[in-house]
């Protein structure tokens, strides 16, 4: 959520600063009057991005790309809300505390990764449990047989 705050954020930034160079121009100015740095504005704006492609070096291929985008829709987004921050406090109070392993993207997949061993294990025959269980008390270092001390809560 911290990360679509910041998304807004810039592009928000990044349209009013567009909007400031438009009103600053004439109504009627050609792409050609725009500085430099104007048009890097422009084109971000008008792209939805940070910065504008590598290809776009000089003024003038800035100016033509701005002419081919000038009369386009930029991309659309919507503002930061209240409702948003709102929603992002309550995220951080809930989550200010420690972060339960489950509550993880790690932890949700290490536990479908358990399912799935016991999943494979149910279908093994006596012997095959029985020999895969003292492979693992070997990788363990556990040799006295004690299957509970090799069990892992989750």
């Amino acid at each position: 959520m911290e990360a679509s705050k910041a998304e807004k954020h810039e592009a928000q930034q990044r349209q009013e600063i567009a909007l400031q160079v438009l009103e600053q121009a004439e109504n009627n100015a050609s792409a050609e009057s725009f500085t430099n740095a104007q048009l890097r504005h422009l084109l971000c704006w008008k792209m939805g991005s940070k910065t504008i492609p590598g290809a776009l070096k000089n003024k003038p291929e800035k100016v033509a790309k701005w002419k081919q985008l000038k009369n386009k829709e930029p991309p659309s987004f919507e503002p930061w809300s209240e409702a948003d921050e709102e929603e992002l406090i309550q995220l951080k109070e809930k989550i200010d505390g420690d972060i339960a392993l489950g509550d993880t993207s790690y932890g949700r997949q290490r536990a479908n990764e358990v399912n799935k061993a016991r999943s494979l294990l149910r279908g093994l025959s006596k012997a095959d449990k029985e020999a895969f269980l003292k492979s693992m008390d070997e990788d363990n270092g556990d040799d006295d047989g004690d299957d509970d001390a090799s069990s892992d809560s989750e």
